[in-house]
């Protein structure tokens, strides 16, 4: 797929994606905001999805 230009759709969802999973990781960084997302897991969750499923919805 090198020789594919993508759109600027997919040039917007990928720099929001990226923007998804700094924030997860920023969120795994602090131990006190981990913690806060921990307590709101569900079964088979992770804190670094969780994280990036709350950004994308509110973005």
């Amino acid at each position: 797929m090198s020789n594919i230009k993508p759109s600027k759709k997919e040039k917007e969802k990928r720099s929001r994606f990226s923007e998804a999973v700094a924030y997860a990781r920023a969120i795994i960084k602090d131990s006190q905001q981990k913690a806060v997302y921990g307590a709101k897991l569900k079964a088979g969750e992770t804190v670094c999805h969780k994280a990036i499923r709350e950004y994308l919805q509110s973005h």
